[in-house]
């Protein structure tokens, strides 16, 4: 059987939304061929959410052995009050420890303040929707040093899978930014993080999908699916429980 074809999950989102720009991107080594054509894109802005902030707290919470893990844990104790309580506990972890610092450190980049508030309301809305998942885990909050590990995966974790067609095999590889599994109901949430505001949701909805899939491929869960568009200071979520990200997979070829 012959070697299949690679490609990265972005590469496909690039290639639906202009053939042409991915073309651009292979023949000139333009990694920024993205950003072209979107509304309020910032490489800038969205790698460093991506790293000092969402990155960074799952990482403590995977490596739950850290002091940023212990403050995690410290906050999931606290969600047996439900998930307004889990929510703000989370909120003081995410400030006092990441908010508060990346502030301090790139707050004097024009790219950065200029988009403050929108990053301050996507934060909002990932631990929002993150306190409501994890407090329907009483496992986790009841003994969360004993479970973290198996509840928070490994932030942008590398999956690869084969596409079987007519045409032969493609090889898909993609990087997911945050997952989160529920082991007592086997159910899983994976976060997408945009640095933009949504000007239209086929590209990066699809894209999300492809992560599922390749999510659902390594664990045999479909996860339910939240792209959190940072560019916008409201309104900035789209959500889709597992049904339908199942569903939808069925017409990415």
């Amino acid at each position: 059987m012959p070697a299949a074809r690679s490609i990265f999950v972005s590469d496909l989102a690039l290639c639906q939304r202009c053939p042409r720009l991915l073309a651009y991107k292979r023949h000139k080594g333009a990694t920024r061929a993205w950003q072209i054509g979107i509304k309020g894109s910032g490489e800038a802005y969205g790698s460093l959410f991506h790293e000092h902030i969402a990155k960074a707290f799952f990482d403590g919470a995977y490596r739950f052995d850290s002091s940023l893990g212990r403050q995690i844990a410290e906050a999931l104790k606290e969600g047996h009050g439900g998930p307004a309580t889990l929510k703000r506990a989370l909120e003081w972890v995410v400030r006092e420890a990441l908010f508060a610092p990346f502030l301090q450190k790139h707050a004097t980049r024009r790219d950065v303040t200029d988009r403050i508030m929108a990053l301050a309301a996507g934060t909002a809305l990932w631990i929002k929707g993150m306190a409501e998942f994890l407090a329907d885990i009483p496992s986790l909050c009841s003994a969360p040093e004993a479970h973290m590990g198996a509840v928070f995966c490994e932030p942008e974790r590398k999956l690869s899978a084969d596409y079987a067609s007519s045409r032969g095999r493609l090889r898909i590889t993609g990087c997911y930014d945050a997952l989160l599994f529920n082991p007592d109901k086997a159910e899983a949430t994976l976060f997408e993080f945009k640095g933009y505001r949504r000007s239209e949701v086929t590209v990066p909805l699809s894209q999300g999908i492809l992560y599922a899939w390749l999510v659902h491929g390594a664990t045999g869960i479909w996860p339910a699916l939240q792209v959190i568009y940072l560019g916008e200071e409201e309104n900035g979520l789209d959500s889709f429980p597992p049904d339908d990200v199942r569903d939808m997979s069925a017409g990415l070829p």
